[in-house]
């Protein structure tokens, strides 16, 4: 599919049920991209995937640009979707303040985000070769992240559209989608309501990943 200039598009490779993925397709909704990017679905853990020969790390998201040139981390993706899109406010300030208050929720969001994973892929093993301690920890950096976000929620909300805020909503889905018994809502009410009325962006909206009830 040409984009919608006759030029090659720029392709985005991704698990639909990636939180890491979910991000850069919000950022293409976010910017208004959907004529100049192609989103292919793509499973990383297929036996059969093809994934490496684009993208050698073997992760998504995975965007690579017309002339070839690939990009491999979700942040780095993230921030060249923002910067090709033509105009409107970046969701990664380029300077000052607004700059690095984007990236450190950024890093926050992202830091919940690797916790869970990690707890999940452990949880993935035989029996015999996982870590119960290890699961633990990550357990308790996602309540103390949690915990973080309240205090900060009044702030988050008032805060401009940024990456921090879509990773943020991402994250929580996560928890929502792979640990929902975690119940990282309780006593975190103003996290709660910043999530619930964020969710509904267009962005995460069209994003949801298969087997999460949006009413959770």
């Amino acid at each position: 599919m040409p984009a919608a200039d006759g030029s090659a598009p720029i392709r985005l490779r991704t698990s639909f049920t990636s939180p890491y993925g979910r991000k850069a397709r919000a950022v293409v909704i976010e910017r208004g991209l959907q004529d100049r990017v192609l989103v292919e679905e793509t499973d990383p853990w297929a036996a059969d995937t093809d994934l490496g020969q684009d993208n050698p790390i073997g992760k998504v998201p995975t965007l690579i640009l017309p002339d070839g040139t690939v990009l491999t981390d979700s942040p780095l993706v993230c921030e060249y979707l923002d910067w090709m899109a033509p105009a409107g406010p970046l969701l990664v300030p380029a300077v000052g303040a607004d700059r690095f208050a984007a990236l450190r929720l950024h890093a926050l969001a992202d830091g919940l985000i690797d916790a869970a994973v990690t707890r999940l892929l452990d949880l993935r093993r035989p029996a015999e070769l996982q870590w119960q301690e290890w699961r633990d920890r990550q357990a308790a950096a996602i309540v103390r992240t949690c915990d973080a976000l309240e205090a900060e929620a009044d702030e988050i909300a008032r805060a401009p559209l940024s990456i921090g805020q879509i990773t943020l909503a991402a994250a929580l889905d996560y928890l929502d989608l792979r640990f929902a018994e975690s119940g990282w809502r309780n006593g975190r009410a103003r996290l709660a309501q910043w999530h619930a009325a964020f969710r509904t962006r267009p962005s995460l909206a069209e994003t949801v990943p298969p087997g999460l009830a949006v009413s959770a």
